[in-house]
């Protein structure tokens, strides 16, 4: 019984902020890249030499590393992947904001909270409702063991 909660936290887990970090990068898609990269131009070396490719790259790990952490398909690659997005989120765009602030949305909180979740998946899977799970490969949950 434990074993089945724990997959559907994890698909819970998977599933939601799958479809948040999808949402955050098709608003960059709707609305153009160009304000984002000029905000990635300010954050200096080495984004400065290529900010609308750096733009692209966040765009399409948002927008597709959400898709696999729904689908649970390549869930680690795809995980390992937003960390390492949100880790720049966090700590080069974010790094001199503060963690909380109700005067401002400029803060570190949000991309520390996708990473703390993204992180969670990565360590521990995808579960067994999973694309992944249910091909049973390495990348799945262990299988059960009758006793």
């Amino acid at each position: 019984m434990k074993d089945r909660f724990t997959d559907l936290g994890l698909m819970w887990l998977r599933v939601l902020v799958g479809l948040a970090l999808m949402y955050h990068g098709w608003l960059k898609v709707i609305h153009g890249v160009g304000p984002f990269s000029e905000g990635i131009a300010k954050m200096g070396s080495p984004f400065d030499y290529a900010p609308l490719a750096f733009a692209w790259l966040s765009t399409l790990a948002e927008l597709l590393g959400g898709f696999f952490l729904v689908l649970g398909l390549w869930t680690r690659y795809a995980a390992l992947v937003l960390i390492i997005n949100l880790c720049v989120a966090a700590f080069v765009r974010n790094g001199s904001n503060p963690i909380i602030d109700p005067s401002t949305t400029a803060t570190m909180e949000l991309p520390l909270i996708y990473l703390t979740i993204v992180g969670a998946v990565f360590i521990m899977g995808p579960g067994r409702f999973s694309v992944d799970g249910s091909r049973g490969g390495k990348h799945s949950a262990p299988k059960k063991t009758k006793k």
